[in-house]
């Protein structure tokens, strides 16, 4: 299974308002210095009930569809945890984020 994956960095957080019908927020990625420029994937979020396209790739920027209703974890992911990374499967079209290896029983600061 082929895959494109970026360690994060960084991330920018955009909160739509009720006038999008489909679109609720969106989240974009950045990769570490010194390829920081421009953002590596955008996380998309979905109003409840609406049609959810397909993760896709687009000349290595990845995009990753989820449920409204996903993002406060997803936020709370990316607020504490590192390292980070994003991940994309060319086959299966699925794509995820996730934490490195960390010990068991570690209680991350509020």
């Amino acid at each position: 299974m082929p895959t494109i994956s970026y360690p994060i960095d960084k991330y920018w957080l955009y909160h739509r308002n009720a006038d999008y019908t489909t679109l609720s927020a969106y989240i974009l990625l950045y990769r570490p210095p010194p390829d920081s420029a421009s953002p590596c994937a955008s996380l998309r979020f979905y109003r409840d009930g609406a049609t959810i396209p397909a993760s896709s790739d687009r000349n290595g920027r990845l995009s990753l569809n989820y449920h409204e209703n996903q993002l406060a974890d997803v936020t709370e992911t990316l607020r504490r945890e590192k390292p980070l990374r994003v991940y994309y499967s060319t086959s299966s079209h699925r794509g995820f984020l996730t934490t490195g290896r960390e010990p068991a029983g570690e209680e991350e600061p509020d």
